[in-house]
């Protein structure tokens, strides 16, 4: 039995050159879709940790407020007056603040460039009524929905 061998002159397959430009393009595509996919997720895990450190700021500007005036501030302001607190928050965080005396308050902060979950985070202070989200359930500590 002799096995066939291959001439010297067979012609390539008029396709077999677009099937690997294919099969590259198609592998390059996957790699891009993965890069900008790890970005996306770092990006928007800066982004939460930002919000949350928005909210501890805020809680942080409350307790000094309480602890020079004995009770909470009651708005928010650029500048602080009377029962206002000065507190701007950062570029890009959508704040939500409540009052609900001067003994309890909650805020919710938002960024609308999130792109996956949770996209809020909130806090509060005083009893357990003034939580924003059944998620909260001691004051002082963020949680996110």
């Amino acid at each position: 039995m002799t096995l066939p061998t291959a001439t010297p002159n067979t012609p390539a397959r008029p396709w077999t050159f677009t099937l690997m430009t294919l099969t590259a393009l198609g592998g390059a595509a996957i790699v891009w879709m993965i890069l900008s996919s790890a970005i996306a997720r770092r990006e928007d895990g800066r982004r939460h940790d930002a919000v949350r450190a928005e909210l501890l700021r805020l809680d942080q500007a409350q307790s000094e407020w309480y602890s020079h005036t004995g009770r909470y501030a009651l708005a928010l302001g650029t500048t602080s007056a009377g029962d206002t607190l000065g507190f701007t928050p950062s570029p890009g965080v959508q704040l939500r603040f409540e009052s609900q005396s001067a003994e309890s308050w909650n805020a919710v902060v938002g960024d609308s460039l999130l792109t996956t979950s949770p996209a809020t985070c909130g806090i509060f202070r005083g009893p357990p009524e003034a939580s924003p989200h059944r998620l909260i359930v001691r004051p002082g500590t963020v949680a996110c929905w």
